[in-house]
């Protein structure tokens, strides 16, 4: 079962990932994450701390959501190494199919206090 929930906070809305994150309940979060963009101009931070498993279609669903700008937060050793290297094959797919960039656009993973951020700018 997924629940997911998103809190307003001051500088970032959070939308924060509960249980199982499979083909089931991308629909629950892809909701979630169409709305916030729609509705904050701020930085959005998906939080995976509560996410117990992800299957494929999962996966899928964040890699897109990176791609938007989308950042990840998470805690728990698989959680940790999930966002960093989905972070990183959606960085490399991107480079891969010479997709455009948005000036400026930032995506990145936040552990505990530390920040592991990546900017990209567009060519021109």
């Amino acid at each position: 079962m997924l629940r997911v929930t998103v809190v307003e906070g001051r500088s970032e809305l959070r939308v924060v990932v509960e249980g199982m994150l499979g083909a089931a309940g991308i629909s629950e979060l892809e909701s979630a994450w169409r709305q916030a963009k729609q509705a904050w101009r701020g930085r959005i931070v998906i939080d995976l701390s509560g996410m117990t498993s992800i299957d494929s279609s999962g996966q899928a669903a964040l890699l897109v959501m990176i791609r938007e700008g989308a950042r990840l937060t998470a805690r728990g050793a698989f959680n940790k190494y999930l966002a960093k290297d989905l972070m990183g094959k959606a960085h490399q797919s991107l480079a891969a199919q010479h997709m455009p960039i948005e000036r400026g656009n930032t995506v990145g993973l936040r552990e505990g206090g530390m920040k592991l951020l990546e900017t990209r700018k567009q060519k021109g």
